[in-house]
């Protein structure tokens, strides 16, 4: 485990060493009344706190985009394999949603090939083990209202500004038209 902090309050990588690759297995947020950390140190199996390179990397990039900054992210460090086959297709749908563009969730589920599944696609995103990684705050209600967030609606809609999203009123974003 490898844990920082953030403009938004403390973050956890639960990380493990497959074949001399770094594979990120969850990424923790803190939450109103919960610490990543200690999120993070419930997680069964979660290794002994320490960090490598890829980690401390990944952190720096992770922080960046806390802080508003744009970041890359290399899908290929995260274990998708702890996702099964409709969580892999939600979050790799996901994550191709650019900076700045918002989705709803029946929108997610057109492009992830399950349309009409909104609430289950909803429910991937709530669990989604890589926030940040794979961008879950792009996706919001088809009332432009924020829905939930690991981080806490207050976290989501302040990424969301961060990153351009048009708002319509204070706590509701427009939402990106099909092209």
């Amino acid at each position: 485990m490898h844990a920082f902090g953030t403009a938004f309050g403390e973050v956890a990588l639960v990380w493990s060493e497959e074949s001399g690759s770094t594979k990120v297995r969850r990424v923790f947020l803190s939450s109103p009344g919960l610490s990543a950390g200690v999120a993070a140190a419930a997680c069964r199996g979660c290794p002994v706190p320490g960090s490598d390179p890829v980690t401390t990397g990944l952190a720096g990039r992770i922080c960046h985009t806390l802080e508003g900054g744009a970041a890359e992210f290399n899908l290929s460090i995260a274990d998708l394999s702890v996702c099964s086959d409709f969580q892999r297709s939600v979050l790799l749908t996901e994550s191709r949603i650019p900076r700045g563009e918002v989705w709803s969730y029946s929108r997610l589920a057109e492009e992830s090939g399950h349309s009409g599944m909104y609430r289950a696609v909803g429910r991937v995103l709530s669990a989604n083990p890589f926030p940040v990684i794979i961008p879950c705050h792009r996706t919001v209600k088809s009332d432009g209202s924020p829905g939930g967030y690991q981080g806490g609606t207050r976290m989501k809609l302040a990424l969301l500004r961060m990153e351009g999203a048009v708002f319509t009123s204070s706590d509701r974003l427009m939402l990106t038209v099909s092209r």
